[in-house]
């Protein structure tokens, strides 16, 4: 006897994912490191297939606009990539509230990033913030001292402290804290204002940086080094280091945003995160020690977007950079960059 099987009729479906570009993305840059800046958010955003119109400070535009114009003269169609400038307050705030911009990617200050985020929740856009740092450099017993503070001065004098993942914040092991003391003070005696430290970029940061050194005073803070305007023209301002720093002073809560570094005691590794985790910021952070299961460990305790471990901020355009707490969300850099700048659609198709 012989069975017959009847055909079996079945639906099959099958989903696919795809990420639809955003459409048009605002981009709003500030006055420190423009290039940078603007780039980090403009090539995400066109590999995922938008245009922009994008916004540099009014402070530093040339090379957002330059730019644009090298992007048009090697073949980018016009409409791609707009720069419009002018003020945050007319024209930044316009391209957040324009119906036709679907997207926006803010560098700048907490309370910029504060007003823009309101905006972007009554339109219920998404956003990517990068809203600054006040980050910790700890250096344990066991580290490698002299590169530690040579690189721990760096972390805090780069483009002249106007950066906001500076390394501000150095926390040092009280059992070769007067050692460390000494060779940053070498390394930091060693920075020259207009030979390889430059300027503070406006006016009104030139004061606002000479404003922390009374306050520095007041919270009683020791000064090893700087603590002032340097002599002659232009605005520079001497690398500064101040030390014996509680936590709680305003120079290791506020962002100063120019060469001025504070050393913070601690004692145990319990002491240096919860010390380093006590900011309103946290977008990155380095861990100095010889012990790499420690460092591994601390590494995973701190608040921040970014860990550098026995080395200070060695980011590439490969690696995902943003921040925790007031320090913004959303990542620049990275594949992960391009997942901002694109939304996720699902298709299923019944076959």
């Amino acid at each position: 006897m012989k069975t017959a099987f009847a055909p079996c009729r079945t639906a099959v479906s099958i989903s696919i994912a795809l990420n639809p570009k955003a459409g048009i993305v605002g981009v709003i840059t500030p006055w420190n490191l423009p290039l940078n800046q603007a780039a980090r958010a403009i090539a995400p955003a066109l590999v995922a297939g938008n245009v922009i119109v994008a916004k540099p400070s009014e402070i530093t535009s040339q090379t957002t606009i330059e730019m644009a114009r090298l992007a048009t003269e090697v073949g980018f169609p016009n409409g791609v990539i707009n720069i419009v400038l002018g003020t945050g307050k007319e024209v930044g705030e316009a391209i957040v509230r324009n119906p036709d911009v679907r997207k926006v990617a803010f560098t700048g200050s907490v309370g910029v990033g504060r007003a823009i985020g309101h905006i972007a929740a009554d339109r219920i856009i998404p956003l990517t913030l990068e809203l600054g740092g006040k980050s910790a450099n700890i250096v344990f017993d066991d580290a490698d001292i002299d590169t530690a503070a040579t690189e721990a001065v760096k972390g805090f004098t780069l483009n002249a402290g106007q950066v906001c993942s500076a390394g501000t914040r150095v926390l040092v092991q009280r059992s070769v804290y007067d050692v460390f003391l000494e060779k940053m003070k070498s390394a930091v005696q060693a920075i020259v204002p207009g030979e390889n430290l430059g300027p503070i970029i406006t006016p009104a940061q030139f004061q606002r940086v000479q404003s922390f050194f009374k306050v520095a005073e007041g919270d009683g803070a020791r000064l090893v080094h700087g603590g002032a305007a340097a002599e002659g023209d232009g605005f520079y301002i001497q690398p500064t280091v101040y030390a014996d720093v509680s936590n709680d002073m305003r120079i290791a809560q506020e962002e100063i945003f120019g060469p001025v570094g504070v050393v913070i005691p601690f004692d145990t590794e319990e002491d240096a995160i919860r010390i380093a985790n006590d900011s309103d910021y946290g977008l990155i952070g380095t861990v100095w020690s010889q012990n790499i299961s420690r460092a591994l460990r601390v590494a995973d305790r701190i608040d921040a977007g970014q860990i550098f471990v026995n080395v200070w901020n060695t980011m590439s355009v490969q690696t995902p950079f943003g921040g925790y707490k007031n320090s913004g969300y959303g990542r620049e850099k990275g594949i992960e960059a391009i997942h901002h700048y694109s939304h996720l659609k699902t298709v299923t198709v019944k076959i």
